[in-house]
C-alpha cells in the first residue's frame, strides 16, 4: 500500500464503518482491499504525483484531489471503490 502526504490512508475498520459493512463480513472486505489491482500494472495520478501499482497493491486517497488511473502496459484489471461521504 502506498503512503503519501497527498492522501490519508483509511484503515479497513474505518472503510467498513463508512460502507456499513457488518463485523462478520470485514475479513472479506480486507481481502478486497489487499488486492485492488487484480492483474497487470496501473498508473495512478493523485494531484501532480504518479504512482505505479502492481498485482496485490492498493491505494486510498481523498477523492476530491484530482486523480486518474491508466494501464501502464497492455491490459490491467483493478477495482475502484468510491465513497463521497
Amino acid at each position: 500500500m502506498i503512503h503519501d502526504k497527498f492522501y490519508t490512508p483509511m484503515k479497513a475498520k474505518e472503510i467498513a464503518m463508512l460502507l456499513n459493512i457488518p463485523k462478520e463480513d470485514r475479513p472479506d472486505l480486507q481481502k478486497v482491499l489487499d488486492a485492488l489491482v487484480l492483474e497487470g500494472k496501473i498508473g495512478v495520478t493523485i494531484g501532480n504525483r504518479t504512482f505505479e501499482l502492481s498485482e496485490g497493491d492498493s491505494v486510498y486517497f481523498n477523492p476530491e484531489i484530482p486523480h486518474g488511473q491508466y494501464a501502464v502496459e497492455g491490459t490491467a484489471k483493478f477495482l475502484t471503490i468510491i465513497d463521497k461521504e
